[in-house]
């Protein structure tokens, strides 16, 4: 073997050999978010007469619905006790509340034990807008069944989704930077008629 073969020969093997021991770079494990704590959920009132205005800071809104926060789960539920009220001279029928989760991406399941009814009980997913507005969607779920939800934020957008297996129920899209909470909720209409709807946090 003549001295210039030798020598590539010599360069191939150190080549294979530093290529072979070239530290791999870390893979980072994907960090869950830590649990949802109550000092985290945000409960304000919500009407549909005022579906599209946040009620945070405002006096005098029907006081209907309970929410209760355990550990990574939601439940909104109640029955009407007032039938209807008047704020700032305008009729209120359909209250109740809304519960709401800081931007964070986050999964889980919503479910139901009372079902929707036209004029009755209604169910919706929401996202708060940092100027006040609301953005929400009207949730055809059904009794006994899970429904998968996910917040996600992609490319300066985020999604609010809720689905069946593979249909999508809701979709509510906005700019990452001009959401303030997104979360669900429910109202009712006549005295007596009930809401129970509970979604859990991953």
């Amino acid at each position: 073997m003549n001295h210039a073969l030798h020598t590539l020969v010599l360069l191939t093997a150190l080549a294979g050999t530093s290529l072979a021991q070239a530290p791999q770079p870390a893979v980072k494990p994907s960090v869950p978010p830590a649990p949802i704590t109550v000092k985290e959920v945000r409960v304000l009132p919500y009407s549909r007469e005022h579906e599209k205005t946040s009620l945070e800071g405002k006096r005098g809104h029907p006081d209907e619905l309970r929410v209760v926060t355990t550990t990574n789960k939601i439940h909104l539920h109640g029955k009407k006790r007032v039938e209807s009220m008047k704020v700032d001279g305008r009729l209120i029928c359909h209250s109740g509340k809304l519960a709401l989760l800081p931007p964070v991406d986050r999964a889980g399941n919503v479910s139901i034990k009372v079902p929707p009814a036209d004029d009755t009980t209604y169910y919706y997913a929401v996202l708060e807008m940092r100027d006040g507005t609301l953005q929400s969607s009207a949730l055809k779920v059904e009794l006994k069944k899970d429904y998968g939800w996910s917040f996600k934020s992609e490319g300066g957008e985020s999604t609010f989704r809720v689905v069946d297996g593979p249909n999508e129920l809701v979709a509510i899209k906005a700019p990452k930077d001009k959401i303030k909470a997104y979360g669900f909720s429910a109202t009712v209409r006549w005295k007596d008629n009930e809401a129970d709807l509970a979604f859990t946090v991953e």
